[in-house]
């Protein structure tokens, strides 16, 4: 057994190094080619569309009452422009009911646009994997009727 690196110790199974023959090519044992394909279809997996609303919603949410709680500390007398955001946020204004009215519009707006972004992500991916899918096919079938 060669001297492995304490960290390399840590990830690997503890019968992988052993020499007994009946515990490679067990029922659990995943080959590198099957390790690779189940990170590609990880990789093209779709998005959860409500999770990533839910998530883009939480931030944007924050940011916007944080921006402007931070505007309220920063600059009492309102000569920044935030004030303006009342004319797209029904409700909203530069005080602390407006940063709760900011976070739920902004919990609306993300989450939405997360929404949104998942689902666009999704229909492309697909889209993307069907060409690819009808290009292998008709290149492996493409010389077909050459042996005809």
């Amino acid at each position: 057994m060669r001297n492995a690196h304490p960290d390399e110790r840590k990830l690997t199974r503890p019968d992988a190094n052993s020499g007994d023959a009946s515990d490679r090519g067990g029922p659990f044992s995943v080959t590198g080619e099957q390790r690779a394909q189940n990170t590609i279809v990880l990789a093209f997996a779709p998005l959860h569309k409500a999770a990533m609303g839910v998530a883009s919603g939480v931030v944007f949410a924050s940011i916007f009452a944080i921006v402007t709680l931070l505007d309220l500390m920063v600059d009492p007398q309102q000569t920044a422009g935030l004030g303006l955001l009342a004319q797209y946020f029904y409700g909203y204004d530069v005080s602390i009911l407006g940063a709760l009215i900011g976070f739920a519009w902004g919990f609306a707006v993300g989450f939405v646009a997360g929404w949104f972004l998942a689902f666009a992500r999704n229909v492309v991916l697909a889209i993307w994997i069907l060409y690819f899918r009808a290009r292998a096919d008709w290149l492996a079938t493409k010389d077909l009727l050459d042996y005809v």
